[in-house]
Order: structure tokens, then C-alpha cells, then sequence
């Protein structure tokens, strides 16, 4: 008797224990929502990541409306769309796989069962907007390049989406009813970041910069705070087919305006600067005779007769080389170095959220500007010198400004509801590296240049301006063994109170004055028209 009980009671705690097994299976949670999942096709319409908006709160991307619709194939559904697509081979070809798709067409108003129409945007236009400075996404969305890859996180936190879920029968078919689907959206976040980028003025860079540019830089600076109004780099590149670029010779999704090039003569601002700050005279005369001899070696002006008697705004006109190797090794090397260096040269400037830096370029060091040859090279911009078009652009806000440095800012903040910053990326503080009465020396000096000297190709037609020119000698020669040169114009604008920094790069050409000054031009010309500059003296 008592065995027989035993055994009852074994057989009862056993399907006691399948039955509490059986009970945790069923009401399982994440098993019931693993059931649910396999029983469901998800279709995502559309995912757009969070907005990236210019100064104005105007989008650079998703700014494009497009028109999806989410097709569950049936025989009528051939008929319904053929009218409204790009491509019948693409509609049929999607039709026979016999699964749910997404196509755009061209009307909100087509009526056809398991056809849902949705308005959404389209990430990245043909036109695109700075396209460098915005960057581009991988097949997964997210973000590669720029400020796609910056805030990479924010972004895909903020999407606006449209996912599809359709039911599946028993052997995994779609269900072809009403109500067999569930739509989910999310549309309504205009969550954002908000760039310092002016999209009226990067579209005039980059316009006037397509015209004579094939490789080089455009960079449009706030001269006051360092926001930059504008970030241009060609070649440039189209943001749907990046593939096509990856292997290209040209570089095209490389940013210049964040690599460091060989600097030339604009270079003579910051050794003009470190003179008049040391107590030099401006007004003293130099005999330029076409070279200087400095310890045994001999540094040859680009006019090999010399430009005979000049004062430092005469030179400056000009561009002579002897004067301003002349005019270095009267002062300290330091002092020069130490005006480089409060100007922002050989120091990498953080755009985009830590994670994307202009590049740091270099300076000699001190004790190699013991040697007067190297110092020499160092005061017109030559030798070990490179920097970024970001730091000319800061070195000539310095001058613009009135002597105060200033550093580059990229990105005002983040936005939730495209009306206010929340969260905002302050501007560096500034300080005081050169006197008004030597920032304003050195401004006539490029006014000068721009009205008189070397620079006359960059007169705007209203406003006045003042530059530099540039033909930095790289040491690296073609296959015909010449050597290729950067030019380059640095100036501020309009001539009076100075609004904007403006600096242009070409690459491997020979001349800044023809090559990089009437890009200058034609932006400080579309910068009066559409009225961000009201003020200056009219100029023909």
C-alpha cells in the first residue's frame, strides 16, 4: 500500500512539473514575443535620421519631399503604380519576388488594396548642400563622415520612420487582408543639429568655388567669433553613390578645408604682426635688389631685379620676399613663433563633437629658428610651415577683428523642435594678441594689396576688401619635374569694418593672384548681392 502511494506521488510531482513547465513556456514573455516576431513581416517605408539644419534652422537634409508607397503585391497592383514610377522594370521585377516593397511614386492619390501611400523626405538631395561638411551614412545608416558620424547617436535617437508590420499564416505567407498589418510612424520629431553654417553663403562659396577650382578649399569665416558661415572642398562628390568615389585619385570625400598645405606668402600677415608688436617700424625702407643673402645661402625674390625701395606696405603689395626675411631676422624668432602660435597655427581645432578635428598642420621649432636659413624660409611662409585653410581663416579674422585671436566653431547646438538650441556648443574665448593700431596697419597693408598690388584681381564691386596672395612652393614636383605650387588668396570683407574671413586654396596652380583671387571676388560679389554686407565704398 504504501509503495503504491509512493509511486502515485512520484507520478504526481512529475506532472506537476511538466504542467508548471508548460505554464512558464505559454505565458513566457520574451517566448511569446519571439512567437509574435516570427509571425510578423516588418517593411520599414522610410527612416530618416534627425535633421542637420543650418544658422537659420533651414535643413540641409531631409529637405526633399518624396512620395512612398508600401506595395503588398495582389493582381491589381501592376495596374495601380505602372502610371506613377520612375521604372516599370524595377516595379515588375520587385512585383515577382512576391513580398512586401517599398517604391516612390509620383501621386498621393492612388486607391488600391495592400497599396498604403506615405509622404516622407528624401536624406540627401542631387544638389547637395556641403556635402563634406554633412558627411554620409553606410548601408546600415550610420553615420561615416562628418556630422552624420559626429552625432551619429543623436541622429539615429531622433529619426522620423515608417515600418510596416504585415501578419504571416502558418507557413509564413504574408497575409493579404485589411486588417492584417499594423502601420507604426514616428514623424513628428524635428530634433536636429544646428550647424554655424550659412546656407545662403555656402551656396555662393561653393558656386564661385566651381567655377575655377578643381582640388582645393573655400572657407567663409565670422571674423568676430569664428563661426564659419561656409565650408567648401572639391572635388566633391555625390552623397547616394559614395561607392563610386572610394578609389578615386582625386580625393574627393577628403575635406581640405581641414588638411594642412604648404602656406606661402599669406604667412606675411603673422610675420607683420610679430614685427609691429616688437616695435618694428613700418615706415622703415628696405632695398629689395631681387635676393638676400642669409649665412652663405641666398634667398631670391620672385622679381629677380628686385623691387628696389619698399616700406612694409609697399612690400606687402607686392609680395617681396626679401623684405620680409629682412624684417624676421631684426626681430626675435621668438616673437614670431609666439604670434603663430596665439593665431592658432600647429594646433588642431575640435568642429565636430570630439570626434572630427581640423588637422594640427606644423611650425619649425625654436631651436630649428636658431638657424637665420630657417628662419628666413619660416617669415614668408616656406620651410616646415603648413596649415589647414581653417587657420589662415582665424589668423585673418585676428587682423579683421581688431587683434583678437579667434578660434573655429562649427556646430551652435542641438534642437528639438527646430526653433531653439538646447544644448549649445559655445564659442571659444577669445584674446587679445596684437594691438588695434598693428591690426589696422596690417589691414590697410591687405586693402592696399587688393586696390594696388598683387591682389587686384580680387576687387569686389561694392565694399572694398583687403587680402594677401599666395604661391606656396610644395618640393613635391610632376612627372615632368615641375614643381607644384598652392595658391592661395587670404582676405577680409568688406574693406571697412570687416565682416567676413574669406580664404580661398587651389591647389597645383601656379598663381594666387589669378588663380585663387577672383574665387575671392566672386564670393565677396554674391555675399553684397544677396545683402549680407549694406555698407562700404563702391568700387569699379
Amino acid at each position: 500500500m504504501k509503495r503504491t502511494i509512493g509511486v502515485f506521488a512520484v507520478m504526481i510531482a512529475m506532472f506537476s512539473g511538466l504542467f508548471l513547465r508548460l505554464f512558464s513556456l505559454t505565458y513566457n514573455d520574451e517566448l511569446i514575443a519571439a512567437a509574435s516576431e516570427q509571425s510578423m513581416y516588418s517593411l520599414e517605408v522610410y527612416n530618416n535620421r534627425g535633421t542637420i539644419y543650418d544658422c537659420n534652422f533651414n535643413r540641409l537634409v531631409n529637405d526633399e519631399k518624396v512620395i512612398y508607397a508600401a506595395v503588398l503585391p495582389n493582381s491589381s497592383t501592376f495596374d495601380a503604380l505602372s502610371g506613377h514610377v520612375k521604372s516599370k522594370v524595377e516595379l515588375v521585377e520587385l512585383l515577382e519576388k512576391g513580398e512586401p516593397f517599398v517604391i516612390e511614386v509620383d501621386s498621393k492619390d492612388i486607391e488600391c488594396r495592400g497599396v498604403n501611400i506615405f509622404e516622407g523626405y528624401v536624406r540627401y538631395s542631387d544638389d547637395m548642400t556641403a556635402p563634406h561638411v554633412i558627411g554620409y551614412t553606410d548601408s546600415d545608416k550610420n553615420g561615416v563622415s562628418g556630422v552624420e558620424y559626429a552625432f551619429n547617436d543623436f541622429l539615429k535617437e531622433n529619426a522620423q520612420s515608417v515600418t510596416i508590420r504585415y501578419q504571416k499564416n502558418a507557413v509564413g505567407q504574408v497575409v493579404d487582408a485589411d486588417d492584417s498589418y499594423n502601420i507604426i510612424t514616428k514623424t513628428d520629431s524635428n530634433a536636429g543639429v544646428v550647424l554655424t553654417i550659412d546656407e545662403k553663403i555656402q551656396t555662393i562659396a561653393q558656386t564661385a568655388a566651381q567655377k575655377l577650382i578643381d582640388r582645393g578649399a573655400v572657407v567663409v569665416m565670422d571674423v568676430n567669433n569664428g563661426d564659419i558661415k561656409a565650408m567648401v572642398s572639391l572635388p566633391d562628390y555625390d552623397t547616394q553613390n559614395i561607392e563610386e568615389y572610394l578609389n578615386d585619385e582625386e580625393s574627393p570625400l577628403l575635406n581640405r578645408a581641414l588638411s594642412a598645405y604648404n602656406v606661402g606668402s599669406s604667412f606675411k600677415i603673422c610675420t607683420s604682426a610679430a614685427a609691429l608688436e616688437s616695435g618694428f617700424n613700418p615706415n622703415a625702407v628696405y632695398t629689395c635688389t631681387g635676393s638676400i643673402d642669409v649665412n652663405g645661402q641666398v634667398f631670391y625674390c620672385h622679381k629677380r631685379e628686385g623691387h628696389g625701395q619698399v616700406d612694409m606696405n609697399r612690400a606687402t603689395q607686392v609680395s617681396c620676399n626679401p623684405y620680409f626675411i629682412h624684417t624676421a631676422l631684426s626681430i626675435s624668432q621668438y616673437d614670431i613663433f609666439s604670434m603663430a602660435s596665439k593665431m592658432g597655427f600647429a594646433r588642431k581645432t575640435d568642429l565636430l563633437n570630439g570626434k572630427i578635428t581640423s588637422a594640427a598642420g606644423t611650425l619649425p621649432s625654436m631651436e630649428e629658428l636658431n638657424n637665420p636659413a630657417d628662419l628666413a624660409n619660416f617669415s614668408f611662409g616656406q620651410g616646415k610651415l603648413t596649415a589647414t585653410p581653417i587657420q589662415i581663416a582665424q589668423m585673418v579674422s585676428s587682423v579683421a577683428n581688431g587683434g583678437k585671436s579667434v578660434t573655429a566653431r562649427l556646430v551652435m547646438g542641438l534642437t528639438e523642435n527646430a526653433q531653439d538650441i538646447f544644448e549649445e556648443v559655445k564659442n571659444a574665448e577669445s584674446e587679445t594678441i596684437m594691438s588695434e593700431k598693428t591690426a589696422e596697419i596690417i589691414r590697410q597693408n591687405m586693402i592696399d594689396t587688393v586696390n594696388e598690388g598683387s591682389g587686384t584681381k580680387a576687387i569686389p564691386i561694392y565694399g572694398g576688401a583687403g587680402g594677401k596672395t599666395a604661391s606656396a612652393q610644395t618640393g613635391v614636383y610632376d612627372e615632368n619635374g615641375k614643381e607644384k605650387v598652392q595658391a592661395w588668396f587670404a582676405g577680409f570683407y568688406p574693406a571697412q569694418s570687416p565682416e567676413y574671413a574669406i580664404v580661398v586654396l587651389n591647389e597645383d596652380m601656379e598663381s594666387g593672384g589669378d588663380y585663387a583671387a577672383p574665387v575671392f571676388k566672386d564670393i565677396c560679389d554674391g555675399l553684397y548681392r544677396l545683402g549680407f554686407v549694406k555698407e562700404g565704398e563702391q568700387r569699379f
